[in-house]
């Protein structure tokens, strides 16, 4: 099947690939290393599908690299962007002050662990012994 558009979550080392047809189905999910998967895109796709990326400062090098091989490819301003959920497993850190300012100075997600160990879950660990 044919993709119509892709997404694709940059990082240090590893890409996170996420590509739907035009019925908006997933059909491509796939970790890329850093050095391959530029050129696994270009083997997937065809010159038109959409590409959408986070616009932080390597984006701006990915998308002149991808237009200049002919795709469409659209930055998203990171505030329209899903933020980073952090999990922790100590409960020393929700009780930190530096830790809790750090955290919404970051504009993080905190959340709880599956171990259950969060502020959202501090009336079920007092009831617990948490």
């Amino acid at each position: 099947m044919k993709l119509m558009r892709i997404g694709v979550d940059l990082a240090k080392n590893v890409f996170q690939i996420h590509g739907v047809d035009r019925h908006e189905q997933p059909i491509w999910r796939q970790r890329l290393p850093r050095d391959r998967w530029l050129q696994t895109v270009l083997d997937k796709i065809e010159p038109g599908c959409e590409i959408g990326m986070e616009s932080w400062s390597g984006a701006h090098h990915w998308a002149r690299q991808l237009q200049a091989r002919g795709f469409q490819v659209r930055l998203i301003a990171p505030q329209f962007v899903k933020r980073p959920v952090v999990h922790s497993d100590r409960d020393v850190h929700y009780r930190w002050p530096g830790w809790l300012s750090r955290i919404a100075d970051a504009k993080l997600i905190r959340s709880m662990s599956r171990k259950g160990c969060s502020p959202d879950n501090a009336a079920c660990e007092g009831f617990f012994g948490g």
